[in-house]
């Protein structure tokens, strides 16, 4: 499949970009845009792509409820810019080779569109990074309450710095966990949106609250 857009994000002007849809094994689909004029072995080929997956997860519930769900997991989600160069205003976040297209909630947009066509009940993200896991909100929650109000500490914590700062801080392991001093380590965890009432009301559930909340106040953080 072709297809001719005016732009791709931040006025990339791509005429000839192409789109791909495959799937990779029966659960699993892959969308790709691509620049052709670029060699296919360079990493200035690939404009973006898409993985996701269908799957039944099991996790622990704080409401003594089974929490099961019926979700589209998003395995791998890139967007980059090859003919635009990192700036003091767009600086590198780990794991960037260029400069993000901005098309983040455009493209969230569509998968939950997908989502809800195919009458799933969540859409599920696993942050690789701890920018991963800031784009993505407010939208998304961890599942684990006490994941969350970490998270929450630590944002806090680096609300000084810039997001591109802030997410090379924890990737080089720069921040220390009081009071056992040990160096922060990110770890990828379950980010949920929940579509329907029975996932949403897990996240807003007093008892998903209060143990968030407990887990904020217990978390303290310093510079190595």
């Amino acid at each position: 499949m072709k297809v001719v857009p005016r732009t791709i994000g931040h006025n990339l002007m791509i005429p000839d970009a192409k789109l791909s849809i495959e799937s990779i094994d029966p659960f699993r689909q892959r969308i790709r845009i691509v620049d052709p004029s670029a060699p296919p072995q360079s990493d200035a080929h690939l404009l973006g792509e898409l993985r996701v997956f269908d799957a039944r997860l099991k996790g622990p519930s704080q409401m003594n409820l089974p929490f099961e769900m019926d979700a589209i997991v998003i395995d791998w989600l890139t967007f980059q810019n090859p003919k635009a160069a990192f700036t003091p205003d767009r600086q590198k976040l780990p794991g960037q080779q260029y400069p993000g297209l901005g098309i983040l909630r455009t493209c969230m947009q569509g998968i939950l569109d997908l989502a809800k066509q195919t009458s799933k009940e969540a859409v599920v993200n696993i942050p690789e990074y701890y920018h991963n896991a800031v784009l993505y909100r407010p939208a998304f929650r961890f599942s684990s309450p006490e994941v969350e109000g970490r998270f929450i500490a630590l944002q806090k914590f680096l609300s000084p710095f810039s997001l591109a700062q802030a997410s090379n801080l924890v990737t080089d392991q720069k921040i220390v966990v009081e009071p056992d001093g040990k160096p922060l380590v990110w770890r990828p965890q379950e980010q949920v949106l929940g579509l329907i009432p029975r996932i949403s009301d897990y996240f807003t559930s007093l008892p998903y609250i209060e143990k968030v909340k407990e887990a904020e106040q217990t978390y303290h953080f310093c510079f190595e």
